[in-house]
């Protein structure tokens, strides 16, 4: 029997994978299509231009490029903070890019659209850079807490293990969906991802407290336990975003494919389905009946 691709199921298989589906549709919000042009409007403005903006910008782009130019540096050793500072000037061109794509993305999702399935596509698009943004600005601080903690090895250590569990928690959730398409049993990784993280940590931890106690090394307790949040971050934005291109890219791709069958399916109104204008736009011209 031949094995169905992930993007090549019919509507009944595409159920199989489709298990969060008015999640799809609203991104948790309520309702996004029923919004006010006001409440639009001081959305994208205020929230995300002006709070959210400044607030990103700041993490993501000002504190990195500054942190370690003087002399007064607190908590952190001095090279950490270079440490921070040489990641920020050479992620730069990428927080740039997410900055921007964050931005621009927000209007797309609060413009006013006809039918529910239309905001399908805009969200992907903002909760990536967005939470991307977030991540880049939490690699800094994890990383210069893991140089003071663990030394550089022990930040290096960290990164090559986080990227690879990063890929390989993708791909896997990649894979799950396909085998749920074939009726076959997903392979979780989780517990292993797990068991692996915790044995890194207590090795880390093991060298690193007998490394500083046998050359009176200070250092402040609390960062053994802050330094190794590296990895966990890592593997954090791994399954956020193997979560996202579940629920906004392969089943939004089935919902956009298969409108009024998951409109059906869902249990969806047609008052919650089109826009208020739109719908009594349709009522009035007889295409719909009212609700």
């Amino acid at each position: 029997m031949k094995r169905i691709g992930l993007f090549g199921a019919d509507f009944e298989n595409s159920k199989k994978i489709v298990t969060s589906g008015k999640y799809s549709l609203t991104a948790g919000m309520p309702n996004p299509i029923h919004m006010s042009l006001l409440n639009r409007l001081f959305t994208v403005i205020f929230c995300v231009f002006f709070f959210f903006g400044i607030m990103v910008y700041f993490l993501l782009i000002s504190l990195p490029s500054n942190l370690g130019k003087g002399t007064d540096v607190r908590y952190l050793s001095y090279d950490a903070a270079i440490l921070i500072r040489s990641i920020g000037a050479f992620l730069k061109p990428v927080s740039l890019l997410v900055y921007v794509g964050f931005l621009v993305a927000s209007i797309p999702v609060f413009w006013p659209k006809k039918r529910l399935s239309s905001q399908l596509w805009t969200y992907f698009p903002f909760y990536f850079p967005w939470l991307s943004g977030a991540f880049i600005s939490g690699l800094y601080f994890a990383s210069a807490v893991a140089y003071d903690a663990y030394t550089l090895l022990g930040f290096w250590l960290q990164l090559i293990v986080g990227i690879a569990f990063f890929i390989w928690i993708v791909i896997n959730s990649i894979q799950n969906l396909k085998r749920r398409l074939n009726d076959e049993e997903p392979k979780p990784i989780l517990k292993k991802v797990v068991l692996m993280t915790l044995g890194m940590m207590a090795l880390l931890f093991s060298v690193s407290l007998v490394d500083h106690l046998v050359n009176k090394l200070p250092i402040l307790w609390y960062f053994y336990l802050f330094g190794l949040l590296l990895i966990v971050l890592f593997v954090s934005y791994a399954y956020l975003v193997a979560f996202l291109i579940n629920a906004h890219i392969v089943q939004a791709y089935y919902i956009h494919k298969y409108p009024m069958e998951y409109k059906e399916y869902l249990g969806i109104s047609d008052r919650e389905w089109y826009s208020k204008r739109y719908y009594k736009m349709l009522v009035k011209s007889g295409q719909l009946e009212e609700e």
